[in-house]
């Protein structure tokens, strides 16, 4: 909350990406809540559009929730598409991680939807 009111910009969208990722996670009972996560991952989105762990985080946790496969689909090849050089903010090494893991995630698609 604190990084929200002093810097929401940093890292290009990750305080809003966390947030996303916490609202998403986490069951009702303890704060969860979809339409907030949307929210977040919208704001995340506008501040790093070429962060391929939002993207690969997003398909991990929110569009296999909803069921989603298309989202799903699309989040990771979206990432795919990112140039690991090119990742906004994120780091090489982890952006390369990120798209190999993208890779992964689509071939073996159906462990994430039981």
């Amino acid at each position: 909350e604190h990084m929200l009111k002093i810097y929401p910009q940093w890292g290009s969208g990750r305080v809003y990406f966390a947030w996303a990722c916490m609202y998403t996670i986490s069951p009702g009972i303890m704060g969860g809540d979809m339409k907030k996560a949307e929210e977040y991952f919208k704001k995340a989105f506008d501040l790093g559009p070429h962060m391929s762990v939002f993207y690969v985080s997003r398909a991990r946790y929110y569009h296999t929730k909803l069921n989603d496969r298309k989202a799903f689909s699309g989040d990771l090849h979206h990432a795919l598409a990112i140039d690991p050089r090119k990742a906004d903010s994120l780091e090489y090494p982890w952006a390369s991680w990120y798209h190999i893991k993208a890779a992964q995630m689509l071939k073996d698609s159906d462990k994430y939807f039981k």
